[in-house]
Parts: structure tokens; sequence; C-alpha cells
């Protein structure tokens, strides 16, 4: 292809991106989003909670998910990291289990340091710019009287894509580790590749209780002496990002260290370094009013546990708050690298019902959030309860009207953890998750719609879904749709002809957008077990 066809092609891609700048997401509207269940029906179908889900930022057709699988329950054994993928942008999935769990006698099994355990929780994936996934958790057991013992984090890797597992490292020293959280550098800066990860625990047996990080430069192999952060031990319940530039900020509920009493602010460390210098901790949310307990109407247990997302453009910041009496989805932003904070701004548009579960991702300038949401519910106790998402163009300030996503509410009060400790409670898990890409957002959530599907003699209904749903982020408003499939629209032409008729098309579309000003929707605008 000559040099002036592939300026044109850049002309016409970023006309038709950049002339309507305003996206609507595609299947929405009269439309309903396509709700897929990832591990399908099959038996043994049991609980998939704690869902989580990352994109491969080399292919986005390709996208791995993962949750506490209890399809080992039928064999008399625990909850273990259920791992999924799928090739073709979410439509379908294979599963499978990370190896390791009790029974496996592969050879990757046998090998695993997690053989030795009979339970993984907390699972949390994300893709480096290589196609590798990382794919963390806990490892514990459970006597056979139902007591845990203690916690360690771990860190499992798959590489080709997420398609072939590889190892698993232990990171052994910190006592009763909990909700850890990871992010990978992706920047191609200098420290591109490094793995980040903040969770909970006892640094040392004489040492307070709370936020640590720790970091690996070889891919997961190994990782560094974990360090406070912040530093005044104070932090728990932790979410990660990195930011353009490669700096690394850990978000974190307050607690005092001796006495566990929430002080009710939300703090954010900076990292800096390539994962090396605690440069800073600021109270982005102050004060802060936490969930912190089941939201009115409900029974599962429930905790503000924020989430971060970065992009050039700034750092992000969502939670759930009960400020205003029922419990709402907010969002603050930091566009000076974490130093000062905005003014939380309300994202559910719903003012009626519980919102709650907050989840966020930043992808080509879209700064999409997902979070349950019960404002179809009928009555006090809820019994309706469903996924809701939106988005951001101008880097948080505004967001769209709410979408919902699920196209079928679902009765969240149905299903029992059936596994230690509390098998007898009413369980949704402590979070849920979406990931993206530039014209595609995937949230994940546990979904009861199919609970009594399969019943347990002891624990009744036990059918709990990993759903999945894919939100074109396409556009522009207007008329000037730019479809989801738009690169596979390109594949099968080549040649001058195309690359004119795009170049064309942008230039036109770029000169109706001088003058104009873009157009913006403003809507209305603790330590957990494991």
């Amino acid at each position: 292809m000559s040099v002036v066809l592939f300026i044109v092609l850049l002309t016409s891609v970023y006309g038709v991106i950049r002339a309507g700048a305003s996206f609507y997401p595609a299947g929405t509207g009269s439309d309903p989003v396509s709700n897929i269940s990832i591990v399908g029906e099959t038996p043994p179908d049991r609980q998939q909670v704690e869902p989580t889900i990352a994109v491969d930022p080399r292919n986005g057709s390709i996208i791995v998910a993962g949750a506490q699988d209890l399809r080992l329950k039928s064999q008399g054994e625990h909850r273990w990291h259920g791992y999924y993928r799928s090739t073709d942008g979410g439509q379908t999935w294979t599963s499978s289990l990370l190896p390791g769990f009790p029974g496996d006698t592969s050879a990757q099994g046998l090998s695993s340091p997690l053989h030795r355990s009979n339970v993984t929780s907390d699972p949390m994936l994300v893709f480096d710019r290589g196609g590798d996934v990382y794919y963390a958790g806990l490892v514990f057991n459970i006597s056979s009287t139902g007591v845990p013992g203690n916690t360690v984090a771990f860190v499992a890797k798959y590489v080709n894509d997420g398609s072939t597992y590889s190892g698993v490292t232990l990171i052994t020293g910190p006592l009763f580790a909990d909700k850890e959280w990871i992010a990978v550098d992706t920047t191609g800066g200098p420290n591109d590749g490094n793995l980040y990860m903040a969770f909970d625990a006892n640094l040392t047996a004489t040492s307070y209780f709370g936020t640590l990080f720790t970091r690996s430069t070889d891919g997961g192999k190994t990782f560094s002496a974990p360090f406070y952060a912040p530093a005044d031990e104070t932090g728990e319940l932790p979410g990660v990002t990195v930011d353009a530039s490669g700096n690394v900020y850990v978000s974190s509920d307050a607690f005092n260290p001796i006495t566990e009493v929430n002080l009710n602010y939300i703090q954010v460390s900076k990292i800096t370094g390539g994962g090396t210098v605690l440069a800073q901790t600021v109270r982005a949310v102050n004060p802060a009013s936490w969930l912190t307990g089941p939201p009115p109407g409900a029974s599962f247990r429930a905790f503000t546990i924020p989430q971060l997302a970065s992009d050039a453009r700034g750092v992000y910041l969502a939670f759930d708050d009960v400020r205003l009496g029922n419990v709402n989805v907010f969002l603050t932003r930091s566009t000076d690298g974490g130093t000062t904070w905005s003014t939380p701004l309300r994202v559910n548009d719903g003012l009626t019902g519980q919102h709650f579960f907050p989840t966020i991702a930043a992808s080509g300038e879209i700064i999409s959030m997902a979070w349950y949401d019960s404002r179809l519910n009928t009555g006090t106790t809820m019994t309706m309860l469903d996924v809701y998402y939106a988005y951001s163009l101008d880097a948080g300030v505004t967001f769209s009207p709410n979408i919902r996503v699920t196209n079928v509410s679902f009765n969240p009060e149905t299903i029992q953890r059936s596994d230690q400790p509390g098998d007898h409670n009413i369980f949704m898990g402590d979070y849920i998750q979406i990931a993206a890409a530039p014209l595609a957002a995937h949230p994940i959530w546990s979904d009861n719609r199919f609970a009594c599907d399969t019943m347990d003699p002891i624990y009744g209904c036990v059918d709990q879904d990993a759903f999945t749903a894919t939100i074109g982020l396409s556009g522009p408003v207007g008329g000037n749709r730019l479809p989801t499939n738009f690169t596979a629209l390109l594949t099968p032409y080549s040649g001058p002809a195309i690359f004119l008729v795009l170049g064309v098309a942008g230039i036109i579309l770029l000169a109706r957008r001088v003058g104009r000003d873009r157009p913006s929707s403003k809507p209305e605008i603790y330590s957990l077990d494991t």
C-alpha cells in the first residue's frame, strides 16, 4: 500500500470516529443486549461467583474469564478457579479448571504448588501486551470440620493468548492473604510487562492486617518483598491500575489497623519507579459512607470495594456509597496524577432501588461502568436484580443514560453459598467485573435466572451462572454509524477504491464537525471472609 493510501485510510478512520464523537452502544434502546451463559447448563452445573474477565489486546475476539467454580462440590470438594476462554468475541466459551485442583492427575496438576490445597478463591484475570494471561487468587485448605487454614496469594500464567497453561507462583511470607487485585503495565514504556499485585494480609506474625503491594518483573516467576501501601497500614480491600505513564495506583478502604474500626474514607496510594517507590497516599473520598452489610431488602453480604481504571486523561475510582440513604454508584477522578480528586459523581440515573458492586474499565477514551441494580424491583424484599451499564466520553465528567444489560431480572435471594465458611448464607460474591476494548465492553456477573435447574439435597437451588454480554461501542450519533464489525468489513477488500471512498467520507464528516460543540449526555447524575 502506498504512503498516500495509508494516510487516506488513517484520515477516514479518524474522521468516522471523531466526526460524531458521541458514541452509543449497539443493540440498546428497543433492542435487548444478548446475555451469554459462559459455562452453560451441562452437569455438574453449580455456582460461578466473583467473576472476572479480560480482553486480549492483540485480538479483541479473544476473551478469558474466570470465577469461583463449585463444580467439584458434587464430588465432595470445594470451590476452585474456573477458567473460561472465547475466541469469537464472547459468543461461545470453553470451560476448564485451573490445574492443581483436587483429583487432578495431569502432569500440570500434579506439579502445581496448588495441588497441596483444596480451595481457591477471589479470582482475578489480566492480559499483558504480549497475549499472556495472569490469573491471581488465594489458595488454602478447608478442614473436614469446615475451618479454613492460612490463605496464600498466588498468580498463575497462561501463554499463547491464554490458550496454554504455563505455571503458577505462590507469594509466600505474608499471613492470611485476602482480596488480591492485579494489574499489568501495558504502556510500552520502560516497565512494560511489569505485573503488580495488591492484597490484604499480615506482613509478619506481629504486624497488622492491611494492604500489601508486590511486583513481578519476570513474567510472574518471582515477586518482590511486599510492603504496606499505604504505609500507615490502614488500607484494606484494594484495587489496582497502571496509568499511561506507568505509575501504579492502589485504592483501599481505610480502617484503624489496631481496632479494625472503619475510618470512613477511601484512599489512593501512588507507586512510582516501576512499582518500587510509595510516592503518596491521598484521601480520595473523604468522608465516604460505605456499604457495610446487605443492601436494603437483601440478606447477602456486601461491602464497598472500590475499583480503579486509568487512561491518558486521568485515573478513575468507582465505588458504592449510602450517603443518599439508599446505595448508589459514584465515580471520582484525578487529572493530576492522584494528588486531587473530583467531587463524586453519581453514575446511576435511577433514584429508586439499590445500586452496588460497581466495576470500571477504560479503553479507547471511553470509560465503561457496570453494576448490580434493583431499580425494577417491586416491594421491600429484593427479588428482582439486574445489571446496568453507563459510559463516559469526557474522562468521567458526565455519563450516558443508564443501559439495562440483563434481559431478565433475577432473584438474588435464592442461592446459598454451599461452601465454608458460611455455607448456608445467601451469597452473591463480593464483586463483578467489566473489561473493555476500543469498540466493545464486556461486563460479567453472577446470575440466578436458572437457579433451580440444579438442586442440591442440602442447599436447594445451586445453579448460579456466570453471564456476560458484549456492548458494542459503535456510533457516532446522528446516523453516521460505525459498525462494531468495522475492521472485519474492510478485510475482504483491497486496492485504492475502498480507501478513497473512506477517505472522502472521513473528510466530509470532519467538515461537518467544524464549529460544532461535541454533544454530551448528562444523566442526573473490613476484612471479608474468602
